[in-house]
């Protein structure tokens, strides 16, 4: 007799009853998660609670007079003048430029039509909007505020008659473009260009029909004393904010130099209504209840994919073409609780039915009958949970020898090697082997040893636990 297939046979039924079987270790274990997980949520509660109530002290702690409030605003708006101030100097572009040789790009935007006036005032409105440096900041990849962008452009609107058109007015619109680098001025013109093309049509909608026509950007890199003088004046303003920021903070008390450090830290005052004691979360008991079942069914789902024993009937069949007689239940159903009757009822309801008595006399009836077709006189029975004292294979010996047929009981050759003097005098071998108990591999090297010593093989009976 050879193994059928290697492979895992999984039988849905089995595994299920192989996992609700170990009902009350994921009672256990789900009871053990819910514990926990609704402790976790309470500790959690528990230090916000007393991370607010800490904070109500402090606070109590940080209250000021009228003159120590005043103090304390007054450092605290030099604090936020200079950052701001430091800001500026480090990240504006403005800062960044070189006065000594500014890069200045200069471009014309003429607009002529008999609405001129009024398309250019409507143009240098919508180019003055933050939206546009916004983009420009974008498309720079600076980091920095729209306003910081919008100061290193310049814009100036001018009228002028056109002789062309009978003297008609046109309107100038004068674009002066300052940045660190000639590539950053060139990249904001061609993006004000654009800016300008898209604005026709929302300025016609107002103004009527007109024409833009650009300038050729006329490009320079000279001293800007007016930059130079701006650049200084920012650098000037920082030092005064940072001297009176100095001078203030050194005659502040405790108290005020905690409630600046509340103030800006964005701490907020804390109501001592909107602090609830701590309380047991459903919410987290019932994730913990759910998550348990959920680990603990996945984890036995994996233990019984993982084992190597045997499971069932049908593994057996599965795995080899040696007889089976069937299965015999382990113990009298009587002496289970009643969830586990119950649960035996309804997956296997042929084991609920019989005793182990009557389910072990159709078992022998079979063998008998089995050993009298072969012919066989001796019958050796083991198994890889089997002992000299087993009760089953004793009973099965009974009825063997009640039909007049000699039957010995031995353990398993492979594991107690005496054994085998036993298989080699009988004439047949009967496997009885236990779910749960029984190793394939050893159940596979039992058939194999039955052949190689020429005994005739019954088949195997099975006993369920």
């Amino acid at each position: 007799m050879e193994n059928k297939k290697g492979d895992i046979l999984i039988n849905f039924k089995d595994m299920f009853y192989y996992i609700i079987s170990r009902w009350r270790s994921i009672f256990i274990g789900m009871l053990a998660l819910t514990i926990l997980a609704g402790g976790f949520k309470y500790w959690q509660d528990y230090r916000h609670y007393q991370h607010r109530l800490s904070a109500i002290e402090q606070q109590q702690h940080t209250q000021l007079d009228e003159e120590s409030l005043r103090n304390a605003n007054l450092a605290l708006h030099y604090r936020q003048a200079y950052e701001q101030q430091m800001d500026y100097n480090t990240n504006a572009p403005l800062m960044k430029i070189n006065a000594y040789a500014a890069p200045t790009l200069t471009v014309s935007a003429v607009v002529k039509g008999s609405q001129s006036y009024t398309a250019a005032t409507l143009y240098r409105e919508l180019l003055h909007d933050e939206s546009t440096y916004i983009d420009l900041a974008k498309e720079l990849s600076w980091d920095v505020p729209s306003s910081y962008v919008m100061e290193l452009v310049t814009l100036s609107v001018s009228y002028e008659p056109d002789n062309a058109q009978n003297n008609a007015a046109q309107a100038v619109l004068q674009l002066r473009i300052q940045a660190p680098t000639k590539e950053e001025c060139q990249t904001i013109q061609q993006a004000l260009d654009k800016r300008l093309n898209t604005l026709k049509a929302t300025v016609n909608q107002t103004a009527g029909k007109h024409t833009v026509s650009l300038t050729v950007p006329a490009f320079s890199s000279l001293l800007d004393t007016n930059l130079k003088n701006t650049q200084q004046t920012n650098i000037s303003n920082a030092g005064a904010l940072r001297t009176s920021l100095q001078n203030t903070e050194k005659d502040l008390t405790d108290k005020e130099k905690s409630y600046i450090e509340d103030v800006t830290s964005e701490q907020k005052p804390v109501d001592d209504a909107s602090i609830v004691p701590p309380s047991i979360s459903k919410k987290y008991l019932l994730l913990g209840f759910v998550g348990g079942f959920a680990l603990f069914v996945a984890l036995y789902a994996v233990l019984y994919l993982l084992d190597k024993y045997l499971r069932s009937e049908q593994d057996f069949q599965y795995r080899y073409t040696t007889r089976l007689f069937g299965s015999i239940p382990c113990d009298d159903n009587r002496k289970r609780c009643c969830i586990d009757r119950w649960l035996i009822h309804l997956f296997y309801p042929q084991d609920a039915l019989l005793s182990c008595e009557d389910g072990a006399a159709l078992i022998q009836q079979q063998i008998v009958l089995a050993a009298r077709q072969a012919g066989v006189q001796s019958v050796f029975i083991t198994g890889c949970a089997v002992s000299a004292d087993d009760k089953h294979a004793a009973h099965i010996g009974a009825a063997l020898e009640a039909a007049g047929i000699t039957a010995q009981i031995a353990p398993c050759p492979l594991c107690v090697p005496a054994s085998l003097d036993k298989m080699a005098t009988a004439d047949g071998v009967l496997l009885l082997e236990t779910i749960g108990a029984s190793v394939h591999e050893t159940i596979q090297k039992e058939i194999h040893l039955a052949e190689q010593l020429g005994r005739t093989l019954l088949g195997a009976a099975i006993v369920r636990n």
